[in-house]
């Protein structure tokens, strides 16, 4: 969305197989937006681990195409997916389509960036609309061809980049998918400022930096940027380095900086591995606080939510207790449940048996006033708990409170 916001009014069509492809293996889901269309490609078959290769048909400005247009087919690898789309502007630029998909794109004083990346060995091909030609100034392996006034360019994909410049203005970052992932998007611009592609003179970078990049700002003529490495690395600004920027910085640390004939702007940044001592863990003096207030003697419960409900929403279990004690019924859906029953002892109680359900792997903890009675420590193959744990001695005629401290693990969100 942050990238593509025609994704945002696309509006999507059925389900097809044999339509958008010349395989019914794949199947597409076209979103159709004022101008801008996607087509979402997948293995017809969810469960496949096949490569399934496929021509796409798409609806252009320029007419109904078959890509690739310059040779090869593209493919979808075991349970992949891709988002193709055309007619997608790109800073004044109509990107006629694109079968690789779109990092991002940014348009600055000097030009256009644009950053497209595929999976590993896969065929990939873009084309501009109305431009003059293309022209490889980083990397090889491009294959490119002008039809109807519009520049084509044809690629398998690698793990070195390539960088493609379209007439003056438009230069495409073509990396792969593992490369992309050393990409990162990040403003200059102070917090809650409203988003644009058009970057200004402080707007955001595009940043290969490796692990993380934090932030970014821009003062006494440098990009200054804030983020962690865990290698030696090459820090590089892709592109409209804005206007009068003389150096970089990492973490405060000049990179010594400089650009490239693209007007790349990079710089190294060197790592080694921290000495980390982990101490005896065993050695050192523990220290625990009462996390659990519920159990102090005055503790007053009386603004909690009463269990009162005798009709269930469950339709999976029939109720089986006197009031519905389900959470989700009383509006409680997420972080832990503590429940709080008040009783008065007959005074031979010995055990108290609980039924408890909180998904696989959950647990709890039962306490009668301030005695704990025991836990459930949970298993990743049980969902409900059934336990009986033994009670102290209780008093008759004795007022108590029973006290589950449950530590669920959500609802299911596939079923």
């Amino acid at each position: 969305m942050h990238a593509s916001p025609a994704l945002a009014s696309a509006v999507p069509g059925y389900n097809t197989t044999g339509i958008y492809t010349d395989t019914k293996g794949i199947t597409t889901t076209p979103l159709f937006g004022n101008k801008t269309n996607f087509y979402v490609t997948r293995q017809t078959k969810y469960n496949s681990l096949e490569s399934t290769f496929y021509r796409l048909k798409v609806q252009t400005s320029a007419g109904n195409l078959t890509l690739p247009q310059l040779g090869g087919q593209l493919s979808i690898n075991g349970r992949d997916s891709k988002i193709h789309m055309t007619d997608y502007d790109v800073g004044g630029f109509n990107l006629l389509y694109s079968t690789a998909e779109i990092f991002t794109w940014k348009k600055y004083s000097t030009g256009s960036i644009l950053v497209v990346y595929g999976g590993p060995n896969e065929q990939h091909e873009l084309a501009v609309s109305n431009t003059s030609g293309a022209t490889a100034v980083e990397g090889s392996g491009v294959k490119f061809a002008n039809r109807n006034g519009n520049a084509i360019l044809n690629w398998q994909t690698e793990s070195k980049r390539r960088v493609v410049r379209i007439g003056s203005d438009l230069h495409i970052v073509i990396v792969s998918r593992n490369e992309v992932y050393n990409y990162w998007t990040v403003s200059t611009l102070p917090s809650g400022s409203s988003y644009s592609h058009d970057a200004t003179s402080s707007s955001d970078l595009i940043v290969r930096a490796g692990y993380l990049v934090r932030s970014a700002s821009i003062f006494e003529s440098k990009i200054h940027l804030t983020g962690d490495l865990n290698a030696t690395t090459t820090i590089e600004i892709i592109g409209g380095t804005h206007e009068n920027i003389t150096g970089l910085t990492w973490n405060g640390e000049d990179t010594n900086a400089k650009l490239d004939r693209n007007g790349f702007l990079s710089g190294t940044v060197s790592f080694s591995t921290p000495k980390l001592q982990i101490p005896d863990l065993k050695s050192l003096t523990w220290k625990s606080i009462n996390a659990l207030p519920e159990l102090q003697p005055n503790y007053d419960d009386s603004a909690w939510t009463d269990a009162d409900h005798v009709d269930t929403n469950n339709t999976y279990w029939n109720l089986t207790t006197p009031t519905v004690l389900w959470g989700a019924e009383y509006g409680y859906n997420t972080g832990s449940l503590i429940f709080r029953g008040h009783f008065s002892a007959i005074g031979n109680e010995t055990v108290l048996h609980l039924n408890v359900s909180g998904g696989s792997a959950f647990a709890f903890s039962a306490w009668v006033n301030s005695t704990f009675l025991g836990s459930w420590t949970g298993t990743g193959e049980a969902a409900i708990a059934n336990q009986t744990l033994s009670l102290p001695r209780l008093k008759p005629k004795s007022n108590y409170v029973l006290t589950v401290l449950v530590d669920h693990m959500g609802h299911n969100g596939n079923w």
